[in-house]
């Protein structure tokens, strides 16, 4: 997949490519002094798992771009390929891609957590090869703070504890089937449901009050003692809820987003 990197003729997709050429490179290098075999192969076999990782990130944003029809031009033979140049984007683009865009299309959540490292690596040297200029970069590099990597692990772990809410999981520590954090009677039929992005706008003990796009609000929510811990106030959630009395309860759930990437 990287290596269609080479048909793009956009200055992204060719800084790519000279990035990973120079990573390349990097795993040519030799034994340091007092390095045992072991040692020494072992950080060329990390290097090269690094390098790999790398290599993904940059395919996969470069084909996120090329889901702007604006920012391709179509060949004969059908292919799409990227046009647009570093000064055609700031850093909202970057935002999307990591918070909006590799949550829908990326299932492993070790290598989102990842990504904004990667990037961050790639924007410094593409700023020092003089790929874009000085406001480009405060741009682009605003977009990956030295903690995003710490927030997507949290919104990945709200994201697991919310569907646990109306699922059953398995222990990845023991192996064994438990059950769901907040009981779901199936036999009562709910008196209201809801589907869509949903805000969360106050947690109050162990509850959430949501609101929508358009305005509605919804609430009180149960959401249990884990979740109100690592949910924030501002995040998104795509949920399914229903009404049963005066409490709400998750029914179906997708992803937890951060403040102002869905709305």
């Amino acid at each position: 997949m990287p290596s269609e990197l080479n048909k793009h003729p956009s200055d992204i997709a060719q800084s790519a490519v000279k990035y990973l050429r120079v990573l390349k490179i990097s795993e040519k290098i030799g034994r340091l002094y007092a390095e045992s075999a072991f040692q020494y192969l072992q950080r060329i076999k990390d290097l090269k798992t690094t390098n790999k990782t790398t290599a993904d990130v940059l395919f996969l944003f470069v084909e996120y771009l090329r889901s702007n029809p604006h920012a391709v031009i179509e060949t004969q033979d059908g292919k799409r390929l990227l046009t647009s140049n570093w000064n055609a984007y700031d850093g909202r683009v970057i935002s999307c891609f990591i918070d909006w865009w590799l949550p829908l299309n990326v299932i492993d959540n070790s290598f989102q957590i990842k990504v904004p490292g990667v990037l961050r690596k790639w924007i410094k040297w593409c700023h020092r090869h003089k790929y874009f200029d000085e406001n480009h970069f405060k741009n682009f590099i605003s977009a990956l703070p030295k903690g995003k990597s710490e927030e997507i692990k949290r919104l990945l772990k709200a994201g697991e504890l919310l569907y646990r809410l109306h699922s059953p999981c398995r222990s990845i520590r023991h192996n064994v089937k438990i059950g769901k954090v907040v009981s779901i009677n199936t036999k009562r039929q709910p008196l209201e449901i809801y589907e869509g992005y949903m805000k969360v706008i106050r947690i109050e003990n162990q509850f959430g009050f949501l609101q929508t796009r358009e305005g509605g609000r919804f609430g009180p929510v149960l959401f249990g003692k884990d979740l109100v811990r690592v949910i924030k106030s501002g995040d998104v959630l795509a949920v399914e809820i229903a009404r049963y009395g005066k409490c709400w309860k998750v029914r179906k759930s997708g992803n937890v987003y951060a403040r102002g990437v869905v709305f």
